[in-house]
C-alpha cells in the first residue's frame, strides 16, 4: 500500500509508511512540520539559484572570449590601406 500523506492541524505533514502489526496499530510513522519543509525548500532555492548564476556566468566568460577571438581574426584579416 502506497504512503498516505496528511496534514494536521498543527501545520505537521505526515508521511505514513502504514503497516498492520496484527493489533490496529500503526508502525514506522514519521512527521515533519512544515516549518521543516519550508527551510528545506528555501535552501534548494537558493542552490539552484547559484547553479544557475554560475553557468551564466561562465557562459558569459567563455563569449567574452570568442568575441575577443572573433575581432582579433578581424583586424588581422583586414587589408591594410597605404
Amino acid at each position: 500500500m502506497p504512503a498516505k500523506k496528511r496534514q494536521s492541524a498543527g501545520g505537521q505533514v505526515g508521511g505514513a509508511d502504514v503497516h498492520n502489526d496484527g493489533n490496529g496499530g500503526h508502525l514506522g510513522q514519521e512527521f515533519v512540520s512544515l516549518d521543516t519543509v519550508k527551510e528545506m525548500l528555501s535552501v534548494q532555492e537558493s542552490l539552484l539559484r547559484s547553479i544557475f548564476d554560475s553557468a551564466i556566468n561562465s557562459l558569459n566568460s567563455r563569449l567574452d572570449d570568442v568575441m575577443r577571438s572573433v575581432f582579433s581574426v578581424q583586424v588581422l584579416s583586414t587589408p591594410k590601406r597605404i
